[in-house]
């Protein structure tokens, strides 16, 4: 072999135009196992955790049937009017009104009296809280976790990946390559580690809204807290006329049976724990290998790793060589080996230097 192969004579030896330096561009080198504990498991989990919930609590709803009211209807209301007007009541197309018993007002005509005027519009919810279900939650984590991966693909989708495989040690642009490339590898690696944070946060926030309820419902009442609401529900109906009545029926709801079934939070509080304490370890195995990436890539710019990593792929071959490859593939195409070597492909990428050093001959 040629001894100015090595000193950057512009003579160099022909590039290898073979689909073998094409297939090093093909390497899986910016997804490895660790990316896919976020891409793929974490998802998965966050699957199996929405269908065991939906399991235990198939409803987070309040349920009529399972609320208790009392209500004074007017005289000249049936039985059938004054089950229906408790259903109402109890409905989501009903007008509550905090009924304040220190107000001085005429509470016996309380259907020619403008309850607006005295009484504050309440929502039920804001009395008998329902706690957030954390369904919807975990699914939009779920998503959450193919950002990085689905941002990466369709920025990738406008590199050349030839580009970076190619003679790159005598071009002015070579140092420009390799940082670019440096800086798509730690965009994807940041956005991973961004939506790691992302979920410890959402799961925070899921586990505290769970405690919180939990507590709630295992303490017992405080003495002398009054475990319902006097409201003053306002109904309309529709006399054979035609003509609109509007009647307000004072009513008392009761908080035993608004609140919802507490199964839900003894079961989830075990399971978002665990899975908050798997998203933890993802967090710090993305962190560690998205260092260990941008390290790698950084060692590439020294020709001393360059050769080191041919070297450790290729196996006993004459130093030439080595530089020959190196040369051909340049700082990014090495980069590119390298990261491809680390993310499962050590074999191919080993097959492939070799494949190359074997067809190197004198020039």
């Amino acid at each position: 072999m040629n001894e100015k192969m090595t000193e950057g004579d512009p003579q160099q030896p022909r590039r290898h135009s073979s689909t073998r330096l094409q297939r090093i561009e093909k390497l899986i080198w910016d997804i490895n196992h660790t990316d896919l504990l976020l891409y793929l498991v974490t998802p998965i989990i966050l699957v199996i955790s929405v269908i065991v919930l939906t399991c235990v609590s198939p409803s987070q709803s309040v349920a009529a049937s399972k609320n208790h009211v009392e209500c004074w209807f007017p005289a000249q209301f049936t039985s059938s009017w004054i089950e229906y007007g408790k259903s109402f009541c109890l409905s989501e197309h009903a007008t509550l009104y905090h009924l304040d018993m220190s107000q001085p007002i005429n509470t016996e005509n309380l259907t020619d009296l403008n309850i607006a005027e005295y009484f504050d519009q309440i929502d039920l919810r804001t009395y008998f809280a329902t706690p957030e279900t954390p369904f919807m939650k975990l699914i939009i984590m779920a998503l959450l976790c193919f950002a990085p991966i689905v941002a990466w693909r369709v920025l990738a989708g406008i590199l050349d990946g030839s580009e970076f495989i190619s003679n790159t040690s005598s071009e002015p642009n070579s140092m420009f390559k390799g940082l670019s490339l440096i800086l798509w590898v730690c965009l994807t690696k940041l956005g991973s580690c961004v939506v790691c944070v992302l979920l410890i946060i959402n799961m925070l926030n899921l586990q505290a809204s769970n405690n919180k309820t939990a507590t709630n419902l295992s303490s017992p009442p405080i003495q002398g807290q009054d475990p319902s609401v006097l409201v003053l529900c306002q109904m309309k109906t529709l006399s054979f006329r035609p003509q609109v009545y509007t009647h307000n029926i004072q009513c008392l709801i009761t908080q035993e049976l608004v609140a919802p079934d507490d199964s839900l939070y003894f079961i989830a509080g075990p399971l978002l724990k665990s899975v908050l304490i798997w998203v933890y370890g993802v967090t710090i195995a993305i962190s560690v290998n998205a260092v260990c990436a941008l390290a790698i890539s950084l060692m590439c710019f020294f020709k001393s790793y360059r050769l080191y990593f041919i070297k450790s792929k290729a196996g006993k071959q004459d130093m030439k060589k080595y530089c020959a490859v190196d040369y051909g593939l340049g700082v990014s195409g090495v980069m590119v080996a390298s990261l491809g070597a680390r993310n499962g492909g050590s074999h191919q990428v080993r097959d492939l230097i070799q494949q190359l050093c074997d067809d190197i001959t004198s020039y």
